[in-house]
């Protein structure tokens, strides 16, 4: 086996990947599941910063409650038959809610690497469909694919984290002049370098945000991809002496398929919120279901403070599992528990070069590194 090629990826998959558009590292969640009080104590990523003022809250009030009712003789107890219906309701609409998120999570996860294996495939094919051809012009096919490539990863992660939206595409490190100007005039973008037109303007049906503009982005450069798939059947001097047979490129561009279907994917996961009644509807009835239950409890309990906990971890489990839902909801991005995708397509990236050092030797694979950085 072939020694692998050094990079200068940082195992964040940032910093000089792109140093302009990430100014600190994510720090990522991990989780020790052999420690019990590693898991319960563990405030990195975890929701209890954010549910335990409600539970706080919540317990205070009992206690009030508590106190006004056994020794002021302010009759506040009501009867609990219509909380116990309401808190099916609740169950329900929040429990529901947690599925839904979850699952999209996960499916993000799943399109996110279905990207990245087809990335890796792609580079792979490409390689091996032409690697008895060692002339310079095969080379720089193989390098060009690479580069293809790489830019489709780092294009789609700026579309796909839209906190980074004053960012735009063609602003990353990595990407050469010709592919700025291209985009540059491509996109329906109102100040790209203070010009006044573009093609992309002249075609817009409405005014386009940058976030927009990374999502069109993305399928510019997989047309470029494409394109470059096909570059050896008009045989220039930067592609193979021999032109690919018709299935090597259809092997090529069913990865190109699966990466734009997976894309497509993510983005309609992105662009589709969780509708916004069930939401609505969802925390109210959480919130006042919640913090109503104490005048159904006060009469439960002969102590104040076996009221105060009862009310406190049943505040933590319904108003948690709440934030559980948001924290999933989006999962690119800088938050402790997004999807650090930037590190895999730093993993992505360190197999393409090591794919093109094992065919091209290490030149090839440095200066495809040098360029994509």
């Amino acid at each position: 086996m072939s020694p692998s090629v050094e990079v200068t990826i940082p195992s964040s998959g940032r910093g000089k990947m792109d140093a302009k558009l990430k100014a600190s590292v994510k720090r990522n969640t991990t989780v020790d599941g052999s420690s019990h009080i590693s898991v319960l104590f563990q405030a990195y990523g975890s929701v209890w910063p954010k549910v335990l003022p409600f539970c706080i809250a919540n317990a205070v009030i009992s206690a009030v409650i508590f106190y006004l009712q056994n020794e002021k003789g302010v009759p506040l107890a009501v009867i609990p038959t219509g909380h116990s219906f309401m808190m099916i309701m609740v169950s329900f609409l929040v429990i529901s809610r947690a599925q839904i998120i979850y699952g999209r999570y996960m499916g993000s996860m799943g399109h996110l690497t279905g990207i990245m294996k087809a990335s890796r495939d792609m580079i792979q094919l490409g390689c091996v469909f032409t690697m008895h051809d060692k002339s310079e012009g095969a080379k720089m096919w193989r390098r060009e694919l690479a580069y293809e490539i790489t830019i489709f990863l780092k294009v789609m992660m700026v579309a796909l984290e839209r906190n980074n939206a004053d960012k735009k595409a063609w602003e990353l490190d990595g990407i050469d002049s010709s592919v700025r100007d291209s985009l540059e005039q491509l996109l329906p973008v109102d100040n790209c370098n203070g010009q006044t037109e573009n093609l992309g303007r002249k075609w817009a049906h409405g005014k386009r945000t940058v976030e927009d503009e990374a999502f069109s982005a993305t399928y510019a450069t997989g047309i470029d991809l494409t394109s470059t798939i096909f570059k050896p059947r008009y045989r220039g001097p930067d592609t193979p002496q021999k032109r690919m047979q018709a299935p090597e490129e259809l092997k090529l561009l069913a990865c190109v398929t699966q990466m734009l279907n997976n894309y497509s994917a993510l983005e309609a996961t992105l662009i589709t919120p969780y509708p916004f009644p069930l939401v609505q509807m969802a925390r109210t009835f959480l919130f006042f279901w919640v913090f109503t239950l104490p005048f159904c409890l006060v009469s439960q309990f002969q102590h104040w403070v076996q009221l105060m906990v009862c009310i406190f971890f049943i505040t933590y489990g319904f108003i948690g599992a709440e934030y559980v839902s948001m924290e999933m909801d989006d999962p690119f991005g800088d938050d402790p528990n997004d999807f650090d995708g930037w590190a895999m397509i730093g993993l992505a990236f360190e197999d393409i070069f090591n794919t093109i050092y094992t065919i091209d030797g290490e030149e090839s694979a440095n200066e495809i590194e040098k360029k994509t950085m």
